[in-house]
């Protein structure tokens, strides 16, 4: 039987009334994201808003429409008129259980007791669990009948009798009444807290005590940077009055006199600058005021700070992290990543991939997982800024995945910054891509991946494949992606001391290399930058302490908002790609959930019957 996004991906060949139902399947999936999230009580308008949805639209056009084609698939068919007859009692309970529940949440002002609130949430959550059960049994045993009974002017006649609607939150336009829950639509994530260590035990002390360290050396050098900016001033100003003194003419001088002026009335924004990167190292009440007209935090990273707990292990990885690998990012500049990146060719030179055969093409280097080939394949873009090869650990993280998926596994060796700058890499992934295509593989048989910066290239490869007209996989995972170049994103301000791992002092210029000339905003370099429309679904996890938080996040928002599926996981306090730290809980925990993301874009449950 064929999903959902397979009938999607074949539009041609579907009938427009069937693309609709599919279509409205998918508004409600999204929707039953929000009702299933913990972090969303049953007293939120939030959840008022999505059942009154549920009761209005899905009632009043969405059901009927269905009774009406499979009512014709009925009579052609016999065998599936108990489904279908199955299928129209359930529609009449859900519109009972969602019409009850509607009241329910009406009620809660009046009703605030712990017992009814429980209850509620218990229903709400089984109504969600009963509704995708549904949709699925629909999609998978109804639909594709539909497909080989119906002729094209049966769809025609069917077409005619229904008015074509306008959703009031994912059309065209969102209605006022549900503006506010298309905004929870955007944000909403799922948060992970993955153990019973609270996040404050270890990290808060780490956090503050890595933040005095660096604020004392920020103090300690803060007159010698002030001299420093002193001496250049005053060569500068002496440089304005030779100039000054030695112009003979009347408008020239004006000019230098406008420019000396405007460069002494600069020098105190100057000095105040250098003072409050200090101030901001070292959480001075300052910080406070000197952020005030930025972005504030949103309400969900208020609850995760309550909520997170973590385990023992990654407690433990999260303070070695920070005390070895962190100060080592924090060190990267342009030269000394080329030494970093020949460390890494030698340890990784050894021998050691013995379960990873090269690929023989000219066009492109990569890797397959060796083992029996099947029909279904990850292509994975491994992380490393740009500049640093797969490692070991990318390489024991696929293969776990590719055999806890039954799928094959393809890893792109991409080259990389400075030698190779853009746009090398994404033509090696894209020419990975092709090559699968050519050696048979179905695009609803791949699913691409990656990590870091890899994530941020799994974005510019789709974009790349919409631009050159190829197919689309069946769906997309990032991990802690990298997606903004001009690291202006407010989690590098927010999690500039609480990220276990990465630095808080990364600079642009360190990503110069790569951009090969090209302004670091544009979109196939920063896809945080770019358009996502008719991206296949796609599944992200990212830590809550992470820098790179938002470029998960606010790309999540955007994709979203031009039609993408896009399931978001913040897991608490986890560092950079903890997926591939295979020693700590977390990482298998994070693969399952990932791995239940890739399986419902490969199959659909046979077994599944109208409850």
């Amino acid at each position: 039987m064929r999903s959902r996004d397979q009938f999607w991906s074949s539009r041609e060949s579907t009938p427009d009334i069937l693309l609709s139902i599919l279509e409205e399947h998918r508004y409600v999936s999204r929707l039953l994201d929000i009702v299933e999230d913990d972090l969303v009580p049953p007293t939120t308008g939030a959840l008022l808003s999505i059942f009154r949805y549920m009761t209005s639209v899905s009632d009043l056009y969405h059901h009927p429409k269905e009774e009406i084609v499979f009512g014709r698939v009925a009579d052609y068919d016999s065998t599936l008129e108990d489904i279908i007859t199955g299928i129209g009692d359930e529609h009449a309970n859900l519109h009972r259980v969602g019409h009850q529940i509607l009241a329910d949440l009406n009620a809660t002002e009046k009703h605030q007791s712990v017992k009814f609130v429980k209850r509620l949430r218990a229903e709400t959550i089984q109504y969600a669990t009963r509704l995708r059960r549904h949709m699925l049994v629909e999609e998978s045993q109804i639909i594709p009948r539909a497909m080989e009974i119906l002729n094209e002017g049966e769809w025609g006649e069917i077409a005619k009798s229904i008015n074509p609607v306008n959703d009031p939150i994912f059309g065209a336009t969102t209605k006022d009444d549900y503006a506010s829950l298309f905004r929870s639509y955007l944000r909403s994530v799922k948060y992970v807290s993955s153990g019973r260590v609270p996040l404050s035990l270890f990290e808060l002390p780490a956090t503050i005590l890595e933040r005095s360290i660096y604020t004392s050396i920020g103090l300690a050098r803060l007159p010698s940077k002030l001299a420093s900016k002193g001496k250049i001033r005053f060569v500068r100003y002496r440089r304005h009055l030779r100039q000054l003194s030695s112009s003979s003419s009347p408008s020239d001088r004006k000019e230098m006199a406008i420019e000396l002026i405007a460069d002494l009335l600069h020098a105190p924004k100057e000095y105040g600058d250098v003072i409050a990167d200090t101030l901001l190292a070292s959480g001075h009440e300052a910080k406070e005021k000197i952020l005030q007209d930025r972005k504030s935090r949103s309400a969900n990273e208020a609850i995760w700070e309550r909520t997170a707990g973590i385990s023992w292990q990654a407690s433990i990885t999260n303070l070695l992290l920070r005390a070895s690998i962190k100060p080592m990012v924090t060190a990267l500049d342009p030269e000394n990543t080329i030494r970093v990146k020949r460390a890494a060719r030698v340890l990784l030179g050894n021998g050691f991939q013995t379960h990873f055969v090269p690929v023989k093409n000219d066009w492109f280097k990569a890797r397959w997982l060796e083992s029996d080939k099947h029909e279904k394949v990850i292509l994975y873009l491994p992380g490393g800024g740009f500049f640093l090869p797969a490692t070991m650990a990318h390489l024991s993280f696929l293969e776990k995945l590719a055999n806890e998926n039954g799928a094959s596994a393809l890893l792109v060796d991409y080259r990389l910054a400075p030698e190779h700058p853009f746009p090398a890499g994404l033509e090696d992934a894209l020419s990975a891509y092709q090559y699968l295509l050519d050696e048979g593989y179905n695009p609803q048989d791949i699913v691409v991946a990656g990590d870091s910066a890899g994530g941020g290239l799994v974005l510019s490869l789709l974009q790349a494949l919409r631009s050159d007209d190829l197919p689309c996989p069946a769906g997309a995972v990032l991990l802690s992606a990298f997606t903004d170049l001009g690291l202006a994103s407010f989690s590098h301000e927010t999690n500039r001391w609480r990220d276990p791992m990465m630095s808080n002092g990364l600079s642009t210029s360190l990503f110069r290399d790569y951009t090969g000339g090209n302004s670091e905003d544009h979109p196939w370099l920063s896809p945080i930058n770019g358009d996502f429309k008719g991206f296949p679904p796609i599944f992200a996890q990212v830590g809550s302490t992470e820098v790179l938080l938002d470029d998960t996040l606010h790309v999540a928002q955007k994709a979203r908002s031009q039609g993408v599926d896009f399931q978001v996981e913040v897991w608490g306090g986890m560092p950079h790609v903890w997926q591939l730290l295979s020693f700590i809980p977390e990482s298998k925990k994070a693969r399952e959930s990932l791995n239940a993301f890739v399986k419902t874009r490969w199959q659909v449950p046979q077994d599944v019957l109208v409850s």
